[in-house]
């Protein structure tokens, strides 16, 4: 409705509180040949009294192609560049917004097994198929509101909002299974993976930081590694993959 508009309290103010408003930024969807198009202007608006009549006087400066631009490069930094999923940037930012809300979450610390003699073995461009492989293995066995990154090297994140440990336990058996699965299938070798989850209840996560996070499931991955490799750890107990 018009009067709820971001240009209209503008207006308003301009009008309603006798200041000048400064350069604001609003978006308005406009329908342009059937089709819903979302435009961002620099609105400002002033008052003006003249013969005793009071008039508002708004300038808009069109923005939509910097603001574009902007979401462009903000998804860039968003992403790991080899294998499309999010970056540790992106990754610390969705735990610091969900560390914020009322929900519990699990969190999984990845790390590929003997990644370094893939490399040394198959090549760089097979490791770099082998990371692929994971992230494909794990956004095809977790939900939709799961998240998938990449944290660094052969090590990624898993976060499974509102989810308990042995949920997401199951997930990653199921993530081992397809991930041998699909490079067995496409590079003919068989690597594995070592994880360590930690879970944050709803009554606990609210005063933890993000490194808080990430160290007791750091914690859990170094157990499972020194355990053996090919496993899962949780608060002290390691289950080998099938």
């Amino acid at each position: 409705h018009c009067n709820d508009c971001s240009i209209r309290k503008v207006l308003n103010s301009a009008l309603m509180e006798s200041v000048n408003v400064p350069e604001t930024v609003v978006e308005h969807d406009f329908i342009m040949n059937g089709i819903k198009r979302k435009k961002w202007f620099k609105v400002s608006a002033s008052r003006v009294v003249t013969d005793d009549e009071l008039f508002g006087v708004l300038s808009f400066v069109d923005i939509t192609t910097q603001m574009e631009y902007e979401k462009l490069l903000k998804g860039q930094l968003s992403f790991d560049a080899a294998t499309g999923s999010l970056n540790k940037y992106a990754l610390v930012n969705t735990l610091k917004n969900l560390t914020a809300g009322k929900d519990g979450l699990t969190v999984a610390m990845i790390d590929i097994d003997n990644f370094k003699s893939v490399n040394d073995q198959y090549g760089h461009l097979a490791g770099d198929k082998v990371l692929n492989l994971f992230c494909s293995a794990a956004l095809t066995n977790t939900r939709k509101q799961d998240i998938v990154g990449r944290f660094g090297g052969d090590e990624f994140m898993l976060i499974f909002p509102g989810t308990v440990t042995w949920l997401a336990v199951k997930a990653l058996q199921r993530i081992s299974t397809s991930f041998r699965a699909l490079c067995i299938n496409e590079l003919g070798c068989s690597p594995t993976f070592s994880a360590g989850v930690a879970e944050f209840l709803t009554e606990n996560i609210a005063g933890m930081s993000v490194d808080d996070i990430i160290t007791k499931a750091d914690e859990n991955l170094y157990a499972s590694k020194e355990a053996g490799k090919n496993r899962v750890t949780t608060s002290g107990i390691s289950r080998a993959f099938k």
